[in-house]
């Protein structure tokens, strides 16, 4: 925004800006709001703020995908290393759907771009995932079938790994 001369919107994004850094940076307090952080700093792609930071968070928390999907896509974006987006891509469909959507939406993204083994990491992702309810901030999946047209749907919100 600095760069198109737009100052007035990028002081009033510095605020949540340094916000999300300090989530991500705060992440073994508490990871899902680093998750939180991350996601906000990846979309304008502010990686100066991330640093590394995310892929420590797709290494420390095994049970979180979301963080290896976060870093695989700041290292193709910020230093094109298709490498290590690709490795960590794999491994995030390994460990199962990310906990936000934003993450399921962008690990279906990237592995249908790696090519013939993502394609194959998607159609078992898809598979164990099944129906999505793409509007909810978290992923939710469908379970089961309504009885009848009129019964009503229920689904499962995933925020931790059940052991």
């Amino acid at each position: 925004m600095r760069c198109r001369g737009d100052y007035y919107a990028a002081e009033t994004m510095a605020d949540w800006a340094d916000k999300a850094e300090g989530m991500l940076h705060q992440k073994t307090i508490d990871p899902y709001a680093a998750l939180v952080g991350a996601y906000l700093l990846l979309r304008p792609g502010r990686f100066d703020l991330m640093r590394i930071w995310s892929r420590n968070l797709a290494d420390w928390f095994p049970f979180l995908p979301d963080g290896c999907v976060i870093w695989a896509l700041q290292a193709v974006r910020e230093r094109k290393d298709s490498k290590e987006a690709t490795k960590y891509l794999l491994e995030a469909s390994k460990r199962g759907h990310p906990i936000f959507t934003e993450g399921l939406k962008l690990l279906s993204q990237g592995l249908r771009l790696i090519g013939e083994p993502g394609e194959k990491a998607l159609a078992d992702l898809s598979q164990k995932t099944g129906r999505v309810l793409w509007s909810s901030p978290f992923t939710a999946v469908f379970e089961g079938q309504p009885a009848s047209e009129s019964a009503p749907l229920t689904f499962a919100v995933d925020y931790m790994a059940v052991a």
